[in-house]
């Protein structure tokens, strides 16, 4: 997986089934240019790249989280995993998910790397 993610240019949000593993894969862009939010109802996994797309499930309560708020008003943005709703997540950037068998794993698959110029 990361070499194929690590292979990919531009911005992405992706969703990919593996249905002879029944594995599930969420993939963000390196940047975190394209959102991709989750959460987990009811045993279904849910994803969307706007957190308005969630709530349209009305088993996805609109509670706001407290954390989120602090990191909205601190920063003018919520640092991922955490957004302004208790149980809406964001997948950080140059990050990918596996969800299998109610299991949900995340990866880091590329880092910024900079380097000083020495003179």
């Amino acid at each position: 997986m990361k070499i194929f993610l690590k292979s990919l240019n531009g911005q992405f949000a992706i969703a990919l089934w593996d249905k002879k593993k029944k594995k599930f894969v969420l993939a963000r862009d390196r940047m975190g240019i394209r959102p991709l939010f989750y959460t987990q109802v009811g045993g279904s996994f849910l994803f969307a790249s706007e957190i308005k797309s969630l709530l349209v499930d009305k088993r996805v309560k609109a509670e706001l989280d407290p954390r989120g708020l602090d990191q909205l008003f601190t920063f003018w943005a919520t640092l991922p995993p955490f957004t302004t709703f208790k149980k809406i997540k964001e997948l950080p950037p140059a990050h990918y998910m596996i969800v299998q068998n109610n299991n949900i794993q995340i990866k880091r698959y590329w880092i910024l790397i900079l380097l000083r110029r020495v003179m």
